[in-house]
């Protein structure tokens, strides 16, 4: 996956190897990064993409228009919730 835009330190939009954007997640995965660079496969934890193109294009405006922090506390509170619920175990 090539980086296309990087969100945070957390977050980057890619290109897939099918030339579809998506949005990856994983700690420190945009440290650092620059657009262009591909993505270390070691470090993502999620993969989000949407399928429609029209769908696609919203989101990204949506995307772009939401502070990164607002998506970071909200991954941040979904993984909590998770553990909280035991639908994950805490990495060791």
């Amino acid at each position: 996956m090539t980086i296309y835009k990087v969100i945070n330190n957390n977050q980057v939009i890619c290109l897939d190897g099918e030339n579809r954007e998506c949005i990856v997640t994983g700690a420190g995965l945009g440290f650092k990064a620059r657009v262009g660079q591909n993505v270390a496969e070691d470090k993502i934890e999620k993969i989000f993409r949407l399928e429609d193109p029209q769908t696609n294009s919203r989101f990204r405006q949506l995307i772009e228009r939401i502070p990164p922090e607002y998506i970071e506390v909200s991954d941040e509170i979904i993984t909590y919730i998770k553990y909280s619920l035991g639908w994950i175990r805490p990495l060791r």
